[in-house]
């Protein structure tokens, strides 16, 4: 027993350690250069920004820059107040007057609803400016905020830390100001303490991970935001708006409540800017945008087009509005922008550009303006320059010919600029010096954007040494997964090159780690490691290695099976195929099942399975078996093509259409009633018969008898929390079809927390009493338990001679009952037992339902219905299965096919993506996290559980199911051999499986080993895409998640397949035990 454990254990550590090398070498966050701008430094001093000595028309003009009084390397601030409202989520089509609305007469909820802004542009355009805001992905709020105020640009691997809000330690403006003794007053989404603890003079923060709370933050931030801005002592008010943001989550934004918060929007931001004074000005911008559905994290057009809305009292910018559209800006441009109109330093990180309309205010003479965006472009690209010269000598990732060549082209400007203010001030301005001024406008814009665009190309810095050391180990763990699964535990262990290769890669896995860390040097490394496996060689002879492989064969449906699998991990190393993998798994799938189908077919009519078939004639038994076998391939089929209805789309996918099952509940109720619901009515069907089903089929095997804890369970337990879940589904229909409806939190909260509790509780009582055994003992007299002439109840024959008691019982009961009546209590049968021949699979089939209640709570109402679809193929699959092991023998009937294996493979890939998941970013389902919690956690623990339980829940399902392909065949699939004379053991059921505890283990053992590696090579192929594309175009956008998502799956997989390992090792205890009691 401990061999099984010990073996299982050593091969997950070598995954893991693969996986965490290979990780820290691909997934390496930026280098933070721990250095702040002060206003010590940069000097002022030479500077041609602030060079007006001995230059009287410069100064008399006011062309040069004033140094500020507390910080002379920082140019004297325009305004002395600036106020941030972010209002979250808010994408730039919410913003613009769309005018298309009054030819068609309709408009959608979210367009010219924010006229407080749109009227200002038309009537006052040199006060006020919008912006398309463009952000870097991810586009998550907290690294949306990062980027906000340092002016840096964001890692793939940041939006994991989404949950996580650790204190910025990177140079910023709100440390700036901090360190200047400038006041900061903050309202609104609680993350900016988290992400600035202790920096802000007053606060007002609430909590906002509750999606579904519209009110609390924005009412929190309207209490307070007009109190505090008549206050005169704050230089930054910052106000943080949650409403719009939670309202796409839940709604989605054509719903009327987005019409609500946007309204409430335009009337506090005009309230606001009646207010405003000339020395304040006002940016209300958008940390992201939000898709169709109200999601956001991603890369889609939708997702990072924020909106910049600026506004002054007094004249802003003399530049007229663009005639065509409106100018777009990096997000991370406003950083040095708001610095340099404040007065203080840019921070150090900073990779944004000024926007230099905020900066051409001098209508009356264009050359003191344009002089004045010169003088901020260089102060701008000075700060770039000193950064970037610091980073490199931190790091090697910046390209040295291309950087050598882009300060080049800062230097020149820089000595253009020195030289063109000694022009200035000596002669009067004219045409050449404005067309020289011009020309080194374009020179620093030009440098600042050739910067951002280098950093943002090769900023994913890797560590190729420990991809390949992490590559080493995984590949050598996934090659000795395949020789347990094809060598046996037995042979395995018996080996004498088996010892010897594990010691050496235990060692070379020590040596790895040691190089990692760089204890050791690559040379030291590989000249162990070639030694030791170079003694390995000497010692091995061909007959050993032989003895490994001498008894894998393979039936030409396993290597069909192995075929397909193949192909599908070879078509992820092409982005089209990773981009439609939800058309490629449901291909190969229903192929598969096909080819089984056929096989099955095949072998009835081509063997000699029927003693009646005579002259090429068969019988009507034969045909029946066909018809049954594809009536179970038109399930499969059907089941399979209903469940595309549930399917999310990619981006890239330009002809999907969104699933009405996936769009949010409000969404249809606005538009059809009709359609909402069908939608519940559907998911309420489908739970009736998950639940009816199950119940229905465990009573046939006679396994809800008695009243055990686990039948208790399942018969009253289980269908309550199913009840619970329809229960809270008609609460959030409520909820969305009546936003008025004020609906107690409790009341909401209750019926989740009821099945997660019931769930929870189910699992550990199937743990402790897994047995949904009933045995009925009427006589207590032993004396007439000798009448039994069961002795001893021999195990090898217990359920032939229980069988046999009972018909010699029923005729003696109804003699006795002839002569006594029949309400004679002595009459009854001596001794009953209910539910043996299906006692291993009845546990895990109350196991596997406690967990598809919790997938259906946290998958929400629209996707019930392809849960019951996976019910039903997982059914047809386990009948065909047991047909064609009952139909073809194998050599070794302890191992498992590999066809049970990669069907079951095959179902938890194919599911994944009907239950609406697709490996993005923004098809994660944040939701779930709030099923039965208000978003107040304490630890990221729940929500992460949650959201990781949700997103893989079709690899949880197949993974628990698993052991069901050893314990069906047990006792299904006779109707594939209906004149066949049966094997006697066959008569015991599953009871068999106790008489032999090694070959249960043996089974449950090759099911694992087996079904493990299919899912570490897919991980395997993933690792190896994204290291040979990691400079390809699509890597962060195709690759990448993909590779994140398939590493979480395996993680997945592999605690739950030792969990399902343990539960059956349990259940197998528990027979012995309940036989032995038997005995006695």
């Amino acid at each position: 027993m401990k061999t099984f454990y010990l073996v299982i254990l050593f091969t997950v550590t070598f995954y893991a350690a693969g996986i965490l090398l290979f990780t820290f070498g691909f997934l390496l966050s930026r280098i933070v250069v721990a250095r702040n701008s002060s206003c010590d430094f940069p000097s002022p001093q030479g500077d041609p920004a602030f060079s007006d000595d001995g230059h009287p028309w410069l100064t008399g003009a006011g062309v040069a820059l004033p140094a500020a009084d507390d910080c002379p390397s920082a140019p004297k601030g325009r305004y002395r107040r600036a106020v941030l409202v972010v209002v979250d989520a808010l994408r730039f089509d919410f913003v613009f007057r769309n005018r298309s609305g009054e030819r068609r007469r309709e408009e959608r909820p979210y367009e010219n609803k924010l006229t407080a802004l749109t009227d200002l542009l038309e009537a006052r355009p040199h006060n006020a400016r919008l912006y398309r805001f463009v952000a870097d992905p991810p586009t998550t709020t907290l690294q949306r905020l990062k980027g906000l105020t340092t002016g840096s640009l964001p890692t793939f691997i940041d939006a994991g830390a989404n949950f996580a809000s650790s204190e910025i330690t990177e140079d910023n403006f709100i440390d700036q100001l901090h360190q200047l003794g400038r006041n900061i007053t903050f309202m609104g989404d609680d993350t900016w303490e988290g992400l600035f603890p202790k920096r802000f003079g007053r606060s007002f923060p609430f909590p906002s991970f509750n999606v579904k709370d519209l009110d609390t933050v924005d009412n929190g931030v309207v209490r307070n935001l007009m109190q505090e801005f008549r206050r005169s002592d704050w230089t930054l008010l910052i106000a943080h708006f949650l409403g719009v943001d939670h309202c796409g989550h839940t709604y989605g934004p054509d719903h009327q409540m987005m019409t609500s918060k946007l309204t409430q929007m335009n009337n506090i931001i005009r309230t606001l800017m009646e207010e405003m004074t000339d020395d304040t000005i006002l940016f209300v911008l958008g940390d992201h945008g939000m898709t169709k559905t109200g999601d956001h994290g991603g890369d889609s057009k939708d997702e990072v087009d924020a909106a910049l809305f600026v506004y002054s009292s007094q004249f802003i910018t003399a530049s007229p509005p663009p005639p065509l559209g409106f100018k777009t800006h990096s997000q991370i441009d406003i950083v040095p922008t708001l610095c340099l109109l404040l007065g203080i330093p840019i921070p150090f990180s900073n990779l944004g550009s000024v926007i230099v309309d905020l900066f051409h205010y001098d209508s009356k003479d264009f050359i003191a303006s344009l002089y004045h965006q010169v003088s901020v472009l260089h102060l701008n690209a000075q700060q770039v320059y000193l950064y970037t010269e610091e980073y490199a000598k931190l790091s090697n990732d910046l390209p040295r010919n291309k950087l050598k060549q882009l300060n080049g082209v800062f230097l020149k400007a820089r000595e253009r600029l020195k030289n063109l203010v000694e022009v200035l001030g000596s002669n009067s301005p004219d045409d050449a010096m404005m067309n020289d001024l011009e020309e080194l406008k374009g020179a620093y814009e030009s440098y600042l954007l050739e910067v951002k665009e280098m950093c943002r190309s090769v900023w994913a810095q890797f560590d190729l040494r420990s991809m390949v050391m992490g590559l080493l180990l995984y590949s050598t763990a996934v090659f000795l997964n395949l020789i347990l699964a094809t060598g046996g535990i037995r042979r395995f262990g018996s080996s004498p090159f088996m010892s010897r290769l594990l010691v050496w890669l235990f060692c070379s896995a020590v040596l790895g780690v040691l190089l990692h860390f760089g204890v050791l040097n690559e040379v030291a490394f590989c000249t162990a490691v070639v030694l030791a496996a170079g003694v390995i060689h000497r010692k091995t002879t061909q007959s050993e290695i032989r003895s490994l492989f001498s008894r894998c064969t393979l039936n030409r449906l396993d290597l069909f099976a192995l075929t397909a699998f193949a192909a599908y991990v070879l078509s992820l190393f092409s982005n089209s195929f990773v981009v439609y993998e939800d058309v490629v798994t449901a291909f190969l799938l229903l192929t598969l099942i096909i080819f089984l189908c056929l096989t099955v077919i095949s072998s009835i009519f081509h063997k000699a399975v029927n003693a009646d078939t005579k002259h090429g004639r068969h019988s009507k038994l034969e045909f029946s078996t066909v018809t049954i076998v594809l009536s179970l391939l038109f399930c499969i089929s059907a089941a399979l093509r209903l469940s595309q209805y549930f399917r999310a789309c990619r981006e890239e996918q330009w002809t999907c259409e969104m699933s009405v099952f996936l769009q949010p509940l409000s969404a249809l109720v606005s538009t059809s009633k009709f359609s909402s619901n069908i939608r519940i009515f559907l998911s309420v069907v489908s739970v009736s018969l998950i639940m009816y089903g199950s119940y229905w089929w465990l009573r046939y095997c006679g396994n809800l008898n008695g009243s055990a804890i686990s039948v208790v369970m399942v018969s009253y337990v289980i269908p309550f929390s199913a009840v619970m879940i329809v229960f809270y589904w008609f609460l959030l229909a409520l909820v969305q079809s009546a936003p008025n409806v004020v609906m107690p939190q409790g009341i909401l909260m209750l019926p989740p927390r009821l099945v997660y509790f019931i769930s929870l509780t189910s699992v550990l009582v199937l743990v402790v009493r897994p047995l949904c055994l009933f045995l009925v003992s009427r006589r207590k007299d032993p004396a007439e338990m000798q009448e039994l002439n069961l002795p001893a109840l021999n195990r090898e024959a217990i359920i032939p001679q229980i069988y046999n008691q009972l018909k010699l019982n029923y005729a003696r009961n109804s003699q006795i009952s002839k002569e006594a009546g029949a309400s004679n209590s002595d009459a009854q049968p001596p001794v009953i037992v209910y539910g043996l021949a299906t006692v291993y699979s009845s546990s895990h089939l109350v196991l596997l339902l406690a967990v598809t209640m919790l997938i259906l709570l946290l998958l929400g109402d629209g996707v019930a219905p392809s849960i019951l679809l996976m019910w039903i193929m997982l059914f047809a699959i386990l009948e065909l299965d047991a047909c064609h092991t009952r139909i073809i023998s194998y050599r070794e009937q302890n191992i498992v096919p590999w066809i049970s294996t990669v069907l079951m493979f095959f179902l938890a890939s194919e599911h994944f993506f009907s239950t609406g998941h697709q490996a993005t970013i923004p098809s994660i389902r944040w939701e779930s996290a709030f099923h039965g919690f208000m978003g107040d956690f304490s630890t990221n623990v729940i929500p992460a559980f949650l959201i990781t339980f949700n997103t893989f829940a079709s690899y949880v399902f197949s993974t628990v199911a698993l052991p069901l392909v050893i314990f069906w065949r047990c006792t299904r699939g006779r109707w594939a051999l209906p004149k066949v004379k049966s094997d006697p053991d066959e008569r015991k059921g599953e009871l068999q499986l106790s008489e032999d505890r090694n070959l249960l283990l043996q089974k449950l053992f090759s099911a694992v080993i087996r079904y493990i590696p299919l899912f570490g090579m897919k991980l395997l192929a993933m690792m190896l895409c994204v290291t040979i594309h990691r400079r390809h175009l699509m890597v962060w956008k195709i690759f990448a998640p993909r590779f994140l998502y398939e590493l979480i799956a395996f993680l997945v997989v592999s605690f739950f397949s030792f969990f399902v390992f343990c539960f059956v090792i349990r259940v197998d205890r528990c027979v012995d035990n309940w036989i032995k009691k038997i005995e006695s």
